[in-house]
């Protein structure tokens, strides 16, 4: 039977029941520098452990997966007593990023606190609104939002100018209201009088009725007679004020209708004119000659032979002008 051969990694059982001994009452919360002496202590084991196995394994491969067996065992009491050390320094590290996260949301908490002071403020009252206005007016802004101060200055104008914005809205408004509720009241009161003035009259009638139905009658006969006059007086005065406003209305229409042709004969005259005025020569001529004939046609109906014998004169020279304007245009076309 072949000799059972010695394994010797440098690392036993022995020299782990020791460092296990050694390091089992560490916290790292506790004492985080003995913690990191003890993971550096176990990380040489492991060191050495590997270094040891790797020179032996070389010898003999026949001899490797007893030495495989023997490594797993060993790094497996060695995790016994490195991994709750090391899952501590992880906690350790992972707690210090919690740590900043926490601080981060807790400011940013006090600056969404500081916003909602300037949200949903729909349908609040005045009164509810310079509350809110009083709570922000409260809040200091100081050295505890750290780097994200300006985050929350800004979030205190922001809601600040909210909230002033909601209090002049909410004032008009509970104003506008407080104003028609007051109009109401006034309105209903002045109905109750109404009613109680008719229900007044209406049982003072009924009495009359019964007592003096006969001179009632006459009276209202009476009454009914001098309402037909006076409301006949009243439509005769309606009538002949709508007939004076009509006439006046008519007036004013054929005065406006005149003014407007009158208008637009003046700017017809000055539009033409000013064409005309821009227009070539012979156009000008054109024109001219026919102001000419124009004027020949409203010549005036004369009495005397004289002043008939005139006038045949003048639009026969009229008609000589009109005519050398006519060639003249002609040869200069």
């Amino acid at each position: 039977m072949a000799e059972k051969k010695v394994i010797n990694f440098n690392i036993n059982d022995q020299r782990i029941a020791e460092v296990a001994e050694e390091f089992k009452d560490i916290d790292a919360y506790q004492d985080l520098d003995s913690a990191k002496a003890a993971k550096k202590i176990l990380t040489k084991m492991r060191t050495t452990l590997g270094e040891a196995h790797k020179e032996q394994k070389s010898e003999a491969l026949r001899f490797g997966q007893r030495l495989d067996a023997e490594k797993r065992r060993l790094l497996e009491l060695i995790a016994e007593v490195e991994d709750p050390i090391t899952d501590q320094l992880t906690e350790i590290k992972n707690a210090a990023a919690k740590k900043e996260e926490e601080r981060i949301a807790a400011i940013e908490s006090r600056i969404l606190f500081i916003r909602e002071h300037g949200s949903d403020l729909e349908g609040l009252t005045v009164a509810q609104l310079e509350e809110y206005r009083e709570q922000l007016e409260e809040i200091e802004l100081d050295s505890t939002f750290e780097e994200l101060l300006p985050h929350a200055e800004a979030a205190k104008a922001e809601a600040e100018a909210r909230l002033r914005i909601a209090i002049r809205k909410t004032q008009d408004r509970e104003e506008e209201e407080a104003r028609i509720e007051e109009k109401r009241k006034a309105n209903a009161a002045k109905e109750a009088e109404l009613e109680e003035a008719r229900k007044a009259l209406e049982k003072e009638q009924q009495e009359m009725r019964d007592k003096q139905a006969e001179r009632e009658r006459i009276a209202r006969e009476e009454q009914a007679k001098k309402d037909a006059e006076r409301q006949a007086g009243l439509d005769a005065q309606a009538e002949a004020n709508r007939r004076e406003q009509e006439r006046l209305a008519t007036e004013k229409a054929e005065r406006e209708e005149r003014d407007r042709e009158e208008r637009e004969r003046k700017d017809a005259e000055e539009k033409e004119a000013l064409r005309l005025a821009q227009a070539p020569d012979v156009e000008k001529l054109r024109v001219y000659g026919e102001s000419i004939k124009g004027l020949a046609d409203a010549h005036p109906t004369m009495q005397s032979e004289q002043g008939q014998m005139t006038i045949n004169a003048v639009l026969h020279r009229l008609e000589e002008t009109r005519h050398f304007i006519d060639e003249s245009t002609e040869e200069m076309k």
